[in-house]
C-alpha cells in the first residue's frame, strides 16, 4: 500500500512539473503567435492562421508523437518523453494563450470607446458593443 501510494505521489509531481514547464514555455510562445494572426502583412497572419488550423485540427497525442520522433527521424537527434510532453504541451497551450491574448487586447483596446458610449447615449454603446461582437466571431475565422 505504502508504494503504491508512494508512486502516486511520485506521478503528482511529474504531473505538477509538466504543468509549470508549459506555462513557463507557452506564455511566450502565444504573444507572437497573437500578434502574427493580429497583423495587417498577410505574410504574418496567413502562416499563423495555417499553423493554428494545422495544430487545432490534429489530436494531443498525434502531435505528442510527432514531436517525440520527428526530431529523430529528421535531423537524427533524439530527446527524452518528458521533454517531448513539454514541447507539444506547450505549443498547445500557446494557442490557447493566443487567444485569450487577442480576445484581451481587442477588449482593452475598445474599453476607452465603451466608456466614453457609457456618458454620450443608448445607440453608441448598443453599435459598439455589437461591433465588438463581430470582431470576436472574426477571431475564430
Amino acid at each position: 500500500m505504502d508504494k503504491l501510494i508512494l508512486t502516486m505521489l511520485e506521478g503528482s509531481l511529474v504531473s505538477i512539473k509538466i504543468f509549470f514547464l508549459t506555462l513557463l514555455f507557452s506564455l511566450p510562445l502565444g504573444l507572437p503567435l497573437a500578434a502574427a494572426r493580429m497583423s495587417k502583412n498577410p505574410l504574418l497572419r496567413v502562416p499563423a492562421k495555417i499553423f493554428l488550423l494545422i495544430v487545432r485540427g490534429t489530436p494531443l497525442i498525434l502531435q505528442l508523437i510527432f514531436v517525440y520522433f520527428a526530431p529523430y527521424y529528421i535531423f537524427k537527434i533524439s530527446y527524452d518523453r518528458f521533454t517531448a510532453v513539454i514541447v507539444a504541451m506547450s505549443i498547445l497551450s500557446s494557442l490557447l494563450f493566443d487567444q485569450f491574448r487577442i480576445v484581451e487586447i481587442i477588449y482593452l483596446h475598445r474599453a476607452a470607446d465603451i466608456c466614453q458610449c457609457l456618458c454620450c447615449n443608448l445607440s453608441c454603446l448598443i453599435r459598439t458593443l455589437l461591433q465588438d461582437s463581430i470582431d470576436f466571431l472574426d477571431i475564430f475565422l
